[in-house]
């Protein structure tokens, strides 16, 4: 919400070819509680590890937003 509060320009992200082998959908088919918990936290870490290149970027946004 922070983020949204101020009109500024987003730092320009590189999309990779390859975003990882977990979708929303492995997530949702999984059964709720704990095995969907456990499929949120693998999906979350599958997209970090392929959007790495981009951490610098998005931590800059967030130190220049005062939430980091």
């Amino acid at each position: 919400m922070k983020l949204a509060q101020r009109k500024q320009p987003w730092p320009e992200l590189i999309l990779p070819a390859d975003r990882g082998t977990l979708t929303v959908v492995d997530v949702m088919a999984s059964p709720d509680g704990e095995p969907r918990d456990a499929a949120i936290h693998a999906w979350c870490a599958s997209v970090w590890d392929v959007f790495r290149e981009n951490e610098p970027r998005i931590a800059d946004l967030l130190r220049r937003n005062g939430i980091a």
